[in-house]
């Protein structure tokens, strides 16, 4: 039996194609949409409501065009709101094996998520 996704999406479309992909996977899940700048403050309710195996935070995230230093988070859109969450969830369970998580959105910086406790992370794409 696949483990429960608790998946949390910054884009409503992209929530809808997610559920029914999971429903058609037989996948048990709780698919949310919820803004990317929202998921810090919403992911440890959602945890405690669901106690998923499999933690999935996304959205939409972009670097600005022109940037040298990609470590310099004022330069991604969302990958801070993605790196909170995360290291929220983590408090919330500390074991990469009790809740795995994969975060993140096109471009984010895909090292800060593992760093913050990621188990897989999005990476940026053509620079």
């Amino acid at each position: 039996m696949p483990g429960k996704v608790l998946h949390l999406e910054g884009d409503r479309m992209y929530c809808d194609r997610c559920l029914k992909t999971y429903l058609r996977l037989a996948v048990p899940c709780q698919v949310v949409h919820i803004p990317e700048w929202e998921q810090p403050d919403a992911v440890v309710k959602y945890l405690k409501e669901n106690r998923p195996d499999i933690l999935v935070l996304t959205g939409h995230d972009a670097v600005k065009k022109g940037v040298q230093d990609y470590l310099n988070m004022d330069y991604y859109r969302n990958s801070k709101h993605f790196i909170d969450a995360v290291a929220r969830a983590r408090e919330f369970e500390a074991n990469k094996d009790d809740l795995i998580i994969v975060a993140g959105g096109c471009q984010s910086h895909f090292e800060a998520l593992i760093d913050a406790g990621a188990n897989f992370a999005s990476a940026r794409g053509a620079l």
